[in-house]
Protein backbone atom coordinates (compact mmCIF):
# COMPACT_ATOMS: atom_id res chain seq x y z
CA UNK A 1 0.00 0.00 0.00
CA UNK A 2 2.89 2.64 0.39
CA UNK A 3 3.51 2.59 -3.17
CA UNK A 4 0.11 3.40 -3.96
CA UNK A 5 0.22 6.08 -1.28
CA UNK A 6 3.60 7.56 -3.01
CA UNK A 7 2.22 7.43 -6.57
CA UNK A 8 -1.58 9.40 -5.75
CA UNK A 9 1.11 11.61 -3.81
CA UNK A 10 2.82 12.68 -6.84
CA UNK A 11 0.00 12.42 -9.34
CA UNK A 12 -1.76 15.05 -7.43
CA UNK A 13 1.22 17.17 -6.65
CA UNK A 14 1.06 17.43 -11.15
CA UNK A 15 -2.32 18.13 -10.90
CA UNK A 16 -1.90 20.89 -8.70
CA UNK A 17 0.89 22.07 -10.70
CA UNK A 18 -1.27 22.30 -13.70
CA UNK A 19 -4.02 24.18 -11.83
CA UNK A 20 -1.44 27.09 -10.64
CA UNK A 21 -0.01 27.00 -14.28
CA UNK A 22 -3.83 28.00 -15.11
CA UNK A 23 -4.47 30.12 -12.62
CA UNK A 24 -1.61 32.38 -14.07
CA UNK A 25 -3.48 32.54 -17.71
CA UNK A 26 -0.87 30.33 -19.50
CA UNK A 27 -2.97 27.96 -20.98
CA UNK A 28 -5.74 30.54 -22.41
CA UNK A 29 -5.47 31.33 -25.74
CA UNK A 30 -4.06 34.46 -26.80
CA UNK A 31 -5.47 37.65 -27.70
CA UNK A 32 -3.90 39.65 -30.82
CA UNK A 33 -3.82 43.31 -31.59
CA UNK A 34 -2.47 45.04 -34.93
CA UNK A 35 -1.07 48.65 -34.35
CA UNK A 36 0.24 50.99 -37.51
CA UNK A 37 2.09 53.70 -37.39
CA UNK A 38 3.70 56.07 -39.68
CA UNK A 39 7.11 58.14 -39.40
CA UNK A 40 8.14 60.65 -41.96
CA UNK A 41 11.10 59.15 -44.09
CA UNK A 42 14.42 60.30 -43.75
CA UNK A 43 17.04 59.77 -46.70
CA UNK A 44 19.89 57.64 -45.70
CA UNK A 45 19.14 57.11 -41.86
CA UNK A 46 19.42 53.85 -39.91
CA UNK A 47 17.38 51.96 -38.81
CA UNK A 48 17.44 50.44 -35.06
CA UNK A 49 15.28 47.91 -33.96
CA UNK A 50 14.56 46.74 -30.04
CA UNK A 51 12.81 43.54 -28.90
CA UNK A 52 13.74 41.68 -25.71
CA UNK A 53 10.88 39.01 -26.99
CA UNK A 54 9.32 38.31 -30.57
CA UNK A 55 10.65 38.79 -33.67
CA UNK A 56 10.94 41.42 -36.29
CA UNK A 57 10.74 41.52 -39.86
CA UNK A 58 11.72 44.76 -41.94
CA UNK A 59 11.16 45.62 -45.66
CA UNK A 60 11.50 47.85 -48.00
CA UNK A 61 9.74 49.47 -50.26
CA UNK A 62 9.16 52.36 -52.17
CA UNK A 63 7.22 55.06 -50.45
CA UNK A 64 7.31 58.25 -48.99
CA UNK A 65 7.22 57.97 -45.16
CA UNK A 66 8.03 55.22 -43.01
CA UNK A 67 5.14 52.18 -42.06
CA UNK A 68 5.70 50.29 -38.62
CA UNK A 69 2.83 47.55 -38.42
CA UNK A 70 3.04 45.47 -34.96
CA UNK A 71 1.42 42.55 -34.34
CA UNK A 72 1.17 42.06 -30.39
CA UNK A 73 -0.48 39.10 -28.79
CA UNK A 74 -0.68 38.22 -24.84
CA UNK A 75 -2.81 36.00 -22.91
CA UNK A 76 -5.68 39.55 -22.11
CA UNK A 77 -6.42 42.35 -23.22
CA UNK A 78 -5.35 43.83 -20.38
CA UNK A 79 -1.74 43.23 -21.39
CA UNK A 80 -2.03 44.42 -24.46
CA UNK A 81 -3.55 47.58 -23.53
CA UNK A 82 -0.57 48.03 -21.28
CA UNK A 83 1.82 47.59 -23.96
CA UNK A 84 3.11 50.93 -25.93
CA UNK A 85 4.62 50.84 -29.27
CA UNK A 86 7.39 53.70 -30.18
CA UNK A 87 8.97 54.57 -33.18
CA UNK A 88 11.02 57.90 -32.45
CA UNK A 89 13.91 59.59 -34.59
CA UNK A 90 17.19 60.05 -32.49
CA UNK A 91 19.71 62.35 -32.64
CA UNK A 92 21.30 61.23 -35.83
CA UNK A 93 18.27 60.70 -37.65
CA UNK A 94 18.11 57.06 -36.60
CA UNK A 95 14.49 55.44 -36.46
CA UNK A 96 14.10 53.53 -33.20
CA UNK A 97 11.19 51.77 -32.81
CA UNK A 98 10.68 49.21 -29.55
CA UNK A 99 7.74 48.03 -27.80
CA UNK A 100 7.53 48.98 -24.27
Amino acid sequence: MPRFNTMTALGLTAMSSIFILAGCDTLSPRVYDFRVMKVDHVHNSALDIVTANGSIVAHQESRIDVAVEVELYGHNEERLDFAAVHADRMGDDTLRVWVE
